[in-house]
């Protein structure tokens, strides 16, 4: 075997190697979305539709529990908390993030 073809080889290697290794586009883009509820009330979390994504509404998360989510893609959202007090559930909290990083958000 030549000197020119093992380097063609090696180069090749090389780069499905790294194809491997390097996520796609899709995968990068798939942040999670933490809640943890800390206070001593029932709340849970609303993520009105916006643009393609549909949005989310959780179930009450009880205090000192947590829950995960994700939306997928790379868009400008907003979370919104609610909390129970008095029998309603009256918005507590906002927060604006990008559907591709990770957050905990603890309220």
């Amino acid at each position: 075997m030549g000197s020119k073809t093992k380097a063609l080889l090696g180069l090749t290697a090389v780069g499905v190697a790294a194809s491997v290794l390097v996520p796609t586009a899709a995968n990068a883009a798939s942040g999670s979305f933490r809640f943890c509820n800390v206070s001593s009330a029932g709340e849970y979390v609303d993520v009105p539709p916006r643009g393609t994504h549909a949005g989310i509404t959780t179930r009450i998360i009880s205090p000192g529990a947590c829950t995960t989510f994700s939306l997928g893609g790379n868009a400008y959202m907003e979370a919104i908390a609610y909390r129970r007090v008095n029998g309603v559930y009256p918005a507590v909290a906002t927060k604006w993030f990008y559907t591709s990083r990770n957050y905990v958000w603890n309220v």
